[in-house]
Order: structure tokens, then sequence, then C-alpha cells
């Protein structure tokens, strides 16, 4: 979620919704909601609300009220948006810390990432909202860049920590302790979620390698067959396996609980720069992620189911660069847009 590049265009572009499906060649729990199928949807309809802020939305999650929850990026604000496009958006009052990521929490609140929007990354916090917009901010020690959180199996928060090289765990009452991960300068946890064997699992962004840390802080490293693609986000399938993006490359990873890795392509021009910054289980037993051609300028929505098929949706705006993706319910998955736009895609 991010991130390293953003292109933020606001022209509308009236493109039509083609659909492009490829088989792709291997190299080597979702969240639910009250909101039911569309109807008379097909898969693959896009809509898109721009939001009432300068913001740039960037992570997203399904609130306990419904609700679709977004941090923004280069501003200290977290925003809502009802399924039908209302939207609120919520000053942290704070101009040196911009919000990330963000996260349903275990008691019914969204706790999100908070890190310094410059150097020297000495005052980072991680915060709580609660769906009636209350806010408590949680202060981390020490130097700190903290990019994504997720909810563990333990009922506490993790996030990564990039600049600390660490992956954290933080109480719902705001206890934090660090785990140091081992190895050579540069090490980069970027992404992390809940994996379906009791542990977290996330990218080391930098290290090209997926890791796996238990809730005792023990870490374990499994690194990628190709060094070519750098590894952001992840997400657990409804396969019990890890799915995880591949930047650079236009691949997406799938990884084993035992560590065995394969590879997928996606079609694209070879010369061209991919970035695949999001990707979430969907309510249709597939994986959906978030797609960005920094060389034609394409935005693009995919889908690739547990064998590997991909199957890519343009989006309306073009160079929107849709940095996030949930499931919203039994036929939706909602996605951002740094183009200041917040989309809505039917699998069904």
């Amino acid at each position: 979620m991010r991130r390293q590049a953003l292109i933020v265009v606001g022209a509308l572009a009236a493109l039509l919704l083609a659909v492009s499906s490829t088989a792709a060649a291997p190299r080597g729990r979702a969240p639910t909601g009250l909101l039911t199928a569309l109807r008379g949807a097909v898969v693959g309809e896009i809509k898109e609300w721009k939001i009432p802020s300068t913001g740039v939305p960037e992570g997203i999650a399904l609130g306990s009220d419904g609700a679709l929850w977004f941090s923004e990026r280069y501003t200290s604000q977290i925003g809502r948006m009802t399924r039908r496009g209302a939207f609120k958006i919520y000053s942290l009052d704070s101009v040196q810390h911009m919000t990330t990521d963000i996260t349903a929490g275990p008691d019914g609140a969204l706790w999100f990432t908070f890190p310094n929007n410059a150097p020297p990354f000495d005052s980072g916090r991680i915060g709580r909202i609660t769906t009636a917009g209350n806010v408590t901010l949680n202060p981390i020690p020490g130097t700190t860049d903290a990019e994504s959180i997720t909810t563990g199996p333990d009922g506490n928060l993790w996030f990564a920590d990039h600049v600390g090289a660490a992956v954290w765990r933080m109480t719902t009452g705001g206890a934090a302790r660090k785990f140091a991960i081992p190895g050579p300068s540069g090490t980069y946890p970027y992404e992390i979620t809940a994996g379906p064997d009791g542990a977290l699992w996330f990218t080391d962004f930098n290290g090209r390698r997926i890791g796996r840390i238990t809730t005792a802080g023990q870490v374990t490293f499994y690194p990628l067959g190709s060094q070519d693609g750098l590894p952001d986000s992840i997400a657990t399938g409804p396969d019990g396996k890890l799915w995880f993006t591949l930047d650079q490359t236009g691949r997406i990873g799938r990884i084993t609980t035992s560590g065995a890795i394969d590879e997928f392509t996606i079609d694209h021009p070879p010369s061209d720069y991919i970035f695949l910054s999001g990707i979430a289980a969907g309510p249709d037993g597939a994986l959906w992620f978030t797609y960005q051609d920094y060389t034609s300028g394409a935005s693009k929505v995919g889908r690739i189911t547990t064998s590997g098929k991909i199957t890519m949706f343009p989006t309306p705006t073009q160079q929107s660069s849709p940095p996030a993706i949930t499931a919203r319910g039994a036929g939706t998955m909602f996605f951002t847009e740094a183009a200041q736009r917040m989309g809505r895609i039917t699998t069904r």
C-alpha cells in the first residue's frame, strides 16, 4: 500500500470497460459484510467516487459499521465512505504525520499507521479511531516508519516498520513491543498480514523475500526464486496459502505455509514498469489485486484464481494508481485510487 511513487492525475477519461483475460504462466478468509451482490451486475463493473479531500487515499478496510474506512497519504486524515458513496473525513490535527495504512481491529475500532511525513521519523504513532470518530494516538518508541498494519491471531495489532527493520506488536491498550528482523543492511519489512497458520507473514521489499513471524517473535525467511521482483502486498488466500504482489515484473506470487513458492505472470509489455500494490481475498474464492503500468499509464484491477488464471479490468480513470483493495459483502471489492477516488468492482 503506498507508496514509493504515486501518479496523481485528476483527468477523468471515458474509457470502455474492456476486459482482457489470460491464462497465467506459473514460474516455479475473505472479510464478510452486509452487502449482497448488486442486482443485474456482471463481473468487473467499476464505479468511482471522488473523495471530498486533497489527500491521497491509500489503505482501506471494512469497518464493524459496514462502512469503508481509508487512510490518506500526505495528510493527517482518515476517511469513511458508505457503500453508496457518502463520505466523512476526520482530521487528526498533525502536520508532522500522515496516515498510511488501516485495518479493522479486534475491538470493533479501526487501527492505522501514523508515521512522520519526513525524517527523522522519531515520533511515529499507531492510531485508533472508533466508528463514531473518536481518536486515540499511541506513541511508538524510537525511530520508526510504520507502513502496514493488521490484526493478529492473538488479538493484538501487528505492524511492519521498514526504517527500524522491525515488526512490532501492539496491544489494544497501546503497549508496544519491537521484534528486530534479522538480515543485511537494507532489510525492509513492508506489508504484513495474518496467516492461516497462527503466524504473521510479511514482505521484505528490498530483501526480495517473504518473512514469517510467530506471535512469540520467531522469524523465518523464504527467498524468492526470481530476484527481479520486489514483494509488496500480501494476503491470505481462500486456499490456505499466502498470495503476494511483485513490483517491476508484473507477477503475482503464491507461497505455502511450508515455504514453496510459485509465480504467475500478468500479460503485459515486457519493457513496461508494473506496480502491483494491493491484494486481497475476494468473496468469489479468488484473489483481487491493483495494477498500475507506469510506462503506458494503464490502471487496472486484476483477479487471479487459485489455479492462476488472471483477468484484468481497466479503471475508468486512467493513471489512477490504485494502491489497496478489500472485500465488502457477497459481490463487491472496494479499492482506493491515488487520483483522489474510491472505486468499487463487482465480483459476480
